[in-house]
């Protein structure tokens, strides 16, 4: 069976400080840690699976920056919160545990690549909505696109 692949989305936040972050910024301190937590409204936080790819989306600047593959999935416990590196606001209810991140050289501007997504309303000027909920399951086709650096 095939690995399934899906976009974690990072939005700006707050540090364990208080300090706002940007999502680059978030999502830059999640992967230097591998971990990526689940929250109880994460969209496929119960279909993601050891093995399957991701790729790290910012919202705001609508760009892939990254890709990772799910190594294990932890429940979150007093271990992961102490380590984690932005602000807690609740419990996530797991943790993906993650291998293989692998920074973009450049990343993708998702904006450039709409015409070429399976998932995208062409017709809708909202096309970030389809980008909310913290993550999206997508086809290898468009895990393609949006994680394949321009020639």
């Amino acid at each position: 069976m095939s690995a399934k692949k899906y976009v974690l989305i990072k939005r700006n936040g707050p540090d364990r400080n208080g300090r706002n972050l940007t999502a680059l910024a978030s999502a830059m301190l999640l992967l230097d840690a591998k971990t990526w937590p689940l929250w109880d409204s994460t969209r496929n936080r119960k279909v993601i699976a050891v093995g399957d790819q991701l790729a790290i989306y910012l919202a705001g600047s609508s760009e892939v920056i990254a890709t990772a593959k799910v190594s294990k999935i932890e429940k979150w416990n007093a271990i992961f919160a102490n380590r984690y590196p932005l602000m807690l606001d609740g419990s996530p209810e797991a943790v993906l545990v993650l291998d293989e991140v692998t920074l973009l050289e450049h990343p993708v501007k998702v904006k450039d690549r709409l015409k070429g997504l399976s998932f995208i309303n062409h017709e809708s000027q909202k096309w970030g909505v389809a980008f909310m909920g913290g993550s999206r399951a997508v086809s290898d086709d468009d895990f393609c696109i949006l994680t394949t650096p321009a020639p």
